[in-house]
C-alpha cells in the first residue's frame, strides 16, 4: 500500500523517541503501515465498492456480447458496419492518444531517432485521419443523424472516414488510387531534373548527376551508390529544398501528398527529416519484425506499387532506399525526396499506372 511522503514525515515527527529503531528502511516502512493502518470499517466499505465495480464491469461485459450476438444472427449487415464503426473508434483513439504523447515528447527534446518506426508512422499520417474525421466528430453528437452518418460512410469511405475503419481489401484499393496520382508526377520532374544538370558548373557532380539520369532513360535504375554521389547537389542548388525551383517543389509535393501552398518548403523538409528516421527504424526495428502488410504501406508510403510483387522483392527495394536514407542528413533531405522518382520510375508496377 503507497502512503504520501508528506505523511511519513508526520509520522516520523510524532515518533521522535523511535528514531534509534527506525533507522532501518524496512522497518521503517512496517512502522508507517501499523501506525496508519485503515480502520476496519472504512477497509470494508472500500473492498465493498471494489467488488460492485468489478460486478458491475463483468455483467456490462456480458451483455454487450449478448446484445453483439442477437445483432450478428439477426441483422448481419448491421453488425458488419457497427463491428467496423466500433474498430476503427478504438484504433483512432488509440493512436490519437500516442500522438499526443509523442508530440509532448517531442516539445520537450526528444530526437526523432529515439521513436519507433509505429511511433513516426503514427506521428505523420494522424493529422491527416483527424481532418477526414472532422465531419464524422460533428454529426456523431446529433441523435439519429449521427448513426445513419455512419451508414452513408460506410458507402464512401475513402471520402468520410479515415484509414483506421478502413478493411486491409480497402486500404490496398485506396492506396493504389492514391499512388496511381502521385506517379504521375515522376515524367513530369525528369525534365526538371535535366535541365538543371546542363547548369551545374562542377564538373565531377554534373557527371555523377548525368550516370543517374542515364539509368533512367535507359529503363534502368541507378544504384543507391550512384544515388548517394549525387548528395551535394541536394543541400543547396540547384536541388535543395530550400533551392529548388517553384514548379517542381510543387510536383515533389504532390509526389509525397502535402498541400503545396502555405510553406511547402519547410513542410516538404519537416516531412524528409520525418520519413528518413523512419527509414531508420525500420531497420534498426528489424525487417523480420515487419508484417507483410507492414511492408506494402512502406511499400505505397515511398512511391511504389507492391501490387504483383513477393515480399522479397519488396524488401530488397526499401533496403536500397534505406541505404539512401543511412547516407544522408538532414540537410540533404531533398535527395530522399526524389528517391521514388530515383527508384521507383521505371518499376513495371508503377508503370502499369501510367495513363
Amino acid at each position: 500500500m503507497a502512503f504520501p511522503i508528506s505523511g511519513l514525515f508526520i509520522k516520523i515527527r510524532s515518533f521522535q523517541h523511535f528514531a534509534p529503531a527506525l533507522c532501518n528502511y524496512n522497518q521503517l516502512c512496517q512502522h508507517r503501515c501499523l501506525s496508519s493502518a485503515i480502520p476496519p470499517s472504512e477497509n470494508k466499505s472500500g473492498i465493498a465498492n471494489l467488488k460492485l465495480v468489478k460486478f458491475a464491469r463483468v455483467r456490462y461485459n456480458r451483455y454487450v456480447d449478448w446484445y453483439e450476438r442477437i445483432l450478428e444472427r439477426k441483422y448481419p449487415y448491421v453488425f458488419h458496419i457497427y463491428k467496423i464503426v466500433k474498430h476503427g473508434f478504438r484504433d483512432l483513439f488509440l493512436d490519437t492518444r500516442d500522438y499526443v504523447r509523442i508530440y509532448r515528447q517531442l516539445r520537450q527534446g526528444k530526437q526523432l531517432n529515439s521513436f519507433t518506426r509505429r511511433e513516426l508512422e503514427i506521428y505523420r499520417q494522424l493529422p491527416s485521419d483527424l481532418r477526414h474525421c472532422v465531419l464524422l466528430y460533428c454529426l456523431q453528437a446529433i441523435p439519429i443523424v449521427g448513426n445513419v452518418f455512419f451508414i452513408v460512410a460506410y458507402k464512401y469511405p475513402k471520402q468520410l472516414l479515415s484509414h483506421q475503419f478502413w478493411t486491409i481489401e480497402q486500404k490496398m484499393e485506396f492506396w493504389c488510387q492514391d499512388l496511381e496520382t502521385r506517379v504521375q508526377h515522376y515524367k513530369i520532374v525528369m525534365p526538371k531534373l535535366e535541365r538543371k544538370t546542363k547548369k551545374i558548373q562542377d564538373v565531377k557532380l554534373r557527371n555523377y548527376m548525368e550516370d543517374v539520369l542515364h539509368e533512367l532513360h535507359s529503363n534502368r535504375h541507378p544504384t543507391p551508390e550512384q544515388i548517394i554521389l549525387t548528395k551535394p547537389l541536394f543541400v543547396e542548388r540547384p536541388y535543395g529544398v530550400h533551392k529548388v525551383g517553384y514548379q517542381q517543389m510543387v510536383q515533389l509535393c504532390k509526389i509525397h501528398e502535402l498541400w503545396p501552398q502555405f510553406g511547402p518548403r519547410r513542410r516538404l523538409s519537416q516531412y524528409g527529416r520525418l520519413l528518413r528516421a523512419t527509414d531508420l527504424a525500420i531497420k534498426w526495428d528489424g525487417w523480420d519484425d515487419e508484417s507483410a502488410h507492414e511492408i506494402i504501406m512502406a511499400c505505397f508510403i515511398r512511391g511504389l506499387n507492391p501490387k504483383g510483387l513477393h515480399t522479397h522483392e519488396r524488401i530488397a527495394w526499401l533496403k536500397q532506399w534505406v541505404t539512401v536514407a543511412e547516407n544522408i542528413d538532414d540537410d540533404s533531405v531533398s535527395l530522399l525526396l526524389h528517391c521514388p522518382i530515383f527508384l521507383g520510375l521505371n518499376e513495371a508496377t508503377n508503370k502499369a499506372l501510367y495513363r
